[in-house]
């Protein structure tokens, strides 16, 4: 995410115009596994669940997903500049993706949306180079890229919807995500929109956050997590270059000059905050050219939020 010019900043908006997806959290008691590889690049295969009798959706036992999600809290900023993003709890859903392939690790940007799951796009887990065209070695972080925090097992992904057009992807931890032993502290789960509306969310804050490159020119990457205030373009906007039917892509751009997505920052979610909760409206895929100031394009979530529920609730 390369650095910028400041400039003002939007409010936070004081009342809700969105509603979180209502979600049931699951009681896993076995691991997934991919039955058929995606064959190209953005095609979804199937997944298979290997169950013991008994398993599936908790009832009232279990507690609600939206129940507590998207909660953060202001802290002073960590890094003295103030482009690094300020304490854990500003942004506890953040999580970074490292994968291996053919002995080469890189790194994208996910956000956790549930105790178990976490969104991210598709390029970084899926290719046409792989023998079966996904990643075979995944694992995931919580937050810092250099300091990692807690002990994140191995992953499993699921690519579960037919979409070849969209660069979005759904994986399965293989643990719960750990909850601070602070029971006032912010659940590590973000919002899923149950819809959205892009003419309230141009008027309230919306941030983009990633451990993309600070400098391309240099390939400087950032030791901390890094946030970037953003704009987002109205539908249609000739700024947004995206296909005709655009109803599962959005557009944004950074507020300082000279800022914008860069690598390293793909999977990364937009954030949009109405009210006292945060909101994932979109995950970070491409921008135009080599890490410019252009509108990034970002994969619309509120148009995957039925996927989205309709999956988690039917394992």
């Amino acid at each position: 995410m390369e650095r910028g010019m400041p400039s003002e900043r939007m409010p936070y908006c004081a009342s809700s115009a969105l509603r979180p997806v209502e979600i049931a959290r699951p009681f896993f008691t076995s691991e997934m596994h991919i039955q058929t590889a995606i064959r190209k690049f953005g095609t979804w295969g199937h997944k298979k669940r290997d169950r013991e009798k008994g398993s599936g959706v908790v009832g009232e036992e279990d507690s609600n997903v939206s129940d507590g999600c998207g909660e953060w809290s202001r802290r002073q900023p960590r890094i003295i500049n103030g482009s690094g993003v300020q304490h854990i709890t500003s942004a506890p859903w953040m999580a970074s993706i490292h994968v291996q392939i053919y002995g080469y690790g890189f790194a994208c940007a996910a956000t956790i949306i549930h105790p178990r799951f976490v969104l991210t796009a598709a390029h970084c887990l899926f290719t046409e180079q792989l023998p079966n065209g996904v990643a075979p070695n995944v694992t995931v972080y919580m937050y810092d890229l250099r300091r990692h925090r807690g002990d994140m097992r191995p992953l499993f992904v699921l690519h579960t919807w037919g979409h070849a057009d969209y660069d979005i992807a759904l994986i399965e931890l293989a643990g719960s995500v750990p909850l601070s032993m602070d029971d006032t502290a912010p659940k590590p789960w973000i919002c899923v929109p149950s819809d959205d509306d892009i003419d309230v969310a141009k008027r309230c804050r919306a941030k983009v956050f990633g451990w993309g490159f600070t400098d391309y020119s240099e390939m400087v990457e950032p030791e901390h997590l890094r946030q970037l205030d953003v704009r987002i373009l109205e539908d249609g906007d000739p700024g947004c270059h995206v296909p005709e039917d655009h109803r599962g892509v959005m557009c944004a751009y950074g507020t300082r000059r000279g800022s914008g997505i860069c690598f390293g920052d793909s999977g990364g979610p937009l954030v949009v905050y109405y009210g006292r909760k945060a909101y994932l409206m979109g995950v970070t895929s491409h921008v135009r050219g080599m890490c410019s100031d252009a509108p990034a394009t970002f994969v619309r979530v509120s148009h995957f939020q039925e996927y989205i529920r309709n999956f988690l609730l039917d394992l």
